[in-house]
């Protein structure tokens, strides 16, 4: 029953995978209403069967990009002077390109977005 709950430790090392702040990450996932637990049974599940820790931990962190960057959308209306929003839309979209997700992302574009949300 416990190992349903919890999960912040695996959600702090997908963060770290992603390169974007946990607190802000955790955030972003909890505005979807994802459960963290969710994540370390998965993860869980997959070593046993064999699965290499980090395939598991990059594949949850994969995973998560969708919901992540939903949440960063309800925190970035709800906090448009936040800098720190825009710049962890922008490490998601690095990390999905690096992933082969999405074609190259407009960094020019999520910088100048940053830029006005700064002013």
């Amino acid at each position: 029953m416990f190992g349903v709950w919890g999960g912040f430790k695996v959600v702090k090392e997908m963060a770290q995978e992603i390169g974007i702040d946990h607190k802000l990450y955790g955030t972003a996932l909890t505005e979807m209403k994802v459960n963290y637990g969710h994540f370390k049974e998965t993860r869980k599940k997959a070593i046993a069967l064999g699965e290499p820790p980090s395939i598991v931990q990059q594949d949850l962190a994969i995973w998560s990009i969708g919901p992540a960057l939903l949440g960063l959308d309800v925190l970035t209306m709800r906090y448009p002077e936040q800098s720190s929003i825009w710049e962890a839309k922008v490490a998601l979209a690095k990390f999905a390109f690096r992933h082969d997700l999405i074609e190259k992302p407009d960094i020019e574009l999520l910088r100048s977005k940053l830029l006005q949300s700064q002013n």
